[in-house]
C-alpha cells in the first residue's frame, strides 16, 4: 500500500534530535531577549545597595527571634490542645466526678434539653474514684493514627486499692472553632450520654415539660396521632422530671430515667382538678334549686333551665341528646311532684339542700374530640309540705308535715364555650 504523508517526512528520533544545531538567527535572538530582559551581572547589583543600618540589622534579629518563639509556641500548643491532651482530661474529669470539665469537653448537638445546667442536673451514675497509671493509647478504628477529623483512644488505668486494671474507650472529633486562634480544638462524643429522638406523648391540650423547660409539639405527619401530641427531643441520659398541666385538671410531677435503651414515655391522664369539682357541684346545686323550683310552681321548663344544658354544643349529635335528657329529666319530676300522698292536694311551703360531696367516676372522649366527666353528687335534703283533705261532708283539713333524708345524683358534664354543661342526669326525685 502507498504511503501519504502531508509535508516533510523526517526521522527526529535518536541522537539526531540532541545532535541538531540550535537556531540562532536575529530574529529568534530578539524574541528571547523580550522574556529575559536586559542581561545584567547580579554581583554588580548587589554591590550598589547601600548597607544595612544597625536599626534593621536588629529588626531583623528580632523577627528572627519572635519566628522562632512562635515556631516553639505552636509546637507545644499543638501538643497542649491537641486531642490526646484533650481526652486525657476528659478521662480524668469523669474518673474525678469533675462533671462541669466533661461537659466543656463534650461534642454537643443543638438543643434546649442540652445546656450545662440540665447535664449537671442529670444524676450520673460514675462515683467519683482516684486513679493510677493512666495510659492513653490512640486506636485505628478510624482511618489509622494520622486522620485529620477523627481520634479513638482507649484508656486504661488503675483505681487506687484495686490492682486490677480497667479501661474506657472514647472518640474525639476535630472541630471547626480554634483555640488560641492556632490550635484545633478537639471534643470527645458524648457515646452514651445523650439520647436522640426521645418521645413524649400527652393527650392533646396538654402543656409539657422536661426539667422545668417547656416542650413543643412536633409537625411531622409520620409522628402525629389522633388525640394525641408527640414530642421529640435529645435529652441526656438520666434522671429526669416531665411536667403536665391541662385547663380543669391538676398538674402533676412524673420522674423518670432516661437511657439508650429507652425511647419512649407516655405521660397518663391528669386527674380532674379539685377546683374543676367544685365548680361542677355548685352547677349541680344551683341546677337542682331551679328545677326544682320551676317545677314546684309549673313555670318551666325555661330558658335558665336549658341554660345549664349542652343544648349549643358545636356537635348537632351531642347537643341533640342533652336536649332529649333535659326534657325527659323534667318530666320526670313533674310527674313525681304531681304524686299527692293520698292528700286532696299538697302545697310545698320549704325545701332545702345541704352537705353536698361530689367526686369523678368517669372520664371519656368521643370521637369528636369533646370530653366528658361523670360526677357523682351526694347530699341531704329536708322539705315541708301541707297536705290538705276533704271529708265525706266536704270539710277540709289541713296537715303539716316535714321529710328530711339523704339521696345522690350520677350528672354527666361536657366543657362548652369554656364553661361546663350538663350532657345527662340520674336526679332521683327526693318527694
Amino acid at each position: 500500500m502507498e504511503d501519504h504523508h502531508y509535508g516533510q517526512k523526517e526521522n527526529i528520533t535518536g541522537p539526531d534530535i540532541f545532535d541538531k544545531p540550535i537556531d540562532r538567527t536575529k530574529s529568534r535572538q530578539q524574541a528571547e531577549q523580550r522574556f529575559r530582559g536586559p542581561e545584567t551581572d547580579i554581583r554588580e547589583k548587589l554591590e550598589q545597595l547601600p548597607p544595612l543600618s544597625k536599626k534593621t540589622k536588629r529588626n531583623i534579629g528580632i523577627a528572627g527571634a519572635v519566628a522562632l518563639v512562635l515556631t516553639g509556641v505552636i509546637w507545644a500548643g499543638g501538643s497542649f490542645f491537641g486531642p490526646k491532651k484533650t481526652a486525657e482530661n476528659y478521662v480524668e474529669a469523669v474518673l474525678q466526678g469533675d462533671w462541669k470539665s466533661v461537659y466543656e469537653n463534650l461534642e454537643l448537638p443543638q438543643g434546649k434539653l442540652l445546656g450545662k445546667e440540665q447535664f449537671l442536673a442529670v444524676t450520673h451514675e460514675r462515683e467519683p474514684v482516684e486513679v493510677t497509671n493512666l495510659k492513653l493509647e490512640e486506636q485505628d478504628g478510624y482511618g489509622g493514627s494520622d486522620s485529620r477529623f477523627l481520634k479513638e483512644y482507649t484508656a486504661e488505668y488503675s483505681v487506687k486499692g484495686d490492682s486490677s486494671v480497667r479501661s474506657m474507650e472514647l472518640t474525639l472529633s476535630r472541630q471547626k472553632e480554634k483555640k488560641m486562634l492556632f490550635f484545633s480544638k478537639w471534643c470527645v462524643i458524648p457515646e452514651g450520654l445523650i439520647v436522640s429522638n426521645y418521645t413524649i406523648k400527652a393527650p392533646v391540650g396538654y402543656k409539657v415539660e422536661m426539667d422545668g423547660t417547656a416542650l413543643t409539639p412536633e409537625e411531622q405527619p409520620e409522628l402525629e396521632e389522633s388525640g394525641y401530641d408527640v414530642y421529640a427531643e435529645t435529652v441526656f441520659a438520666g434522671d429526669h422530671v416531665i411536667t403536665a398541666s391541662a385547663d380543669s385538671r391538676e398538674q402533676e410531677e412524673f420522674p423518670c430515667y432516661i437511657s439508650t435503651d429507652e425511647s419512649y414515655y407516655e405521660v397518663p391522664k391528669l386527674s380532674i382538678s379539685k377546683k374543676t369539682v367544685e365548680q361542677m357541684q355548685e352547677t349541680v346545686r344551683k341546677f337542682m334549686g331551679d328545677v326544682y323550683g320551676e317545677v314546684l310552681n309549673q313555670s318551666g321548663p325555661s330558658e335558665k333551665y336549658l341554660d345549664y344544658w349542652a343544648v349549643n354544643n358545636g356537635n348537632k349529635e351531642t347537643a341533640a341528646i342533652a336536649r332529649e335528657n333535659a326534657d325527659a329529666l323534667y318530666r320526670k319530676l313533674e310527674e313525681d311532684f304531681a304524686y299527692t300522698n293520698g292528700y286532696e292536694s299538697v302545697q310545698f311551703t320549704g325545701m332545702n339542700f345541704s352537705n353536698y360531696y361530689s367526686e369523678v367516676t368517669d372520664e371519656y372522649s368521643d370521637e369528636y374530640g369533646g370530653s366528658y366527666v361523670n360526677l357523682h353528687v351526694s347530699y341531704n335534703y329536708d322539705y315541708t309540705y301541707t297536705g290538705t283533705s276533704l271529708s265525706y261532708d266536704q270539710q277540709t283539713t289541713a296537715e303539716d308535715r316535714s321529710e328530711s333524708g339523704s339521696s345522690d345524683s350520677y350528672m354527666t358534664f361536657i366543657m362548652e364555650d369554656g364553661q361546663w354543661k350538663i350532657c345527662s342526669a340520674d336526679l332521683y326525685s327526693i318527694y
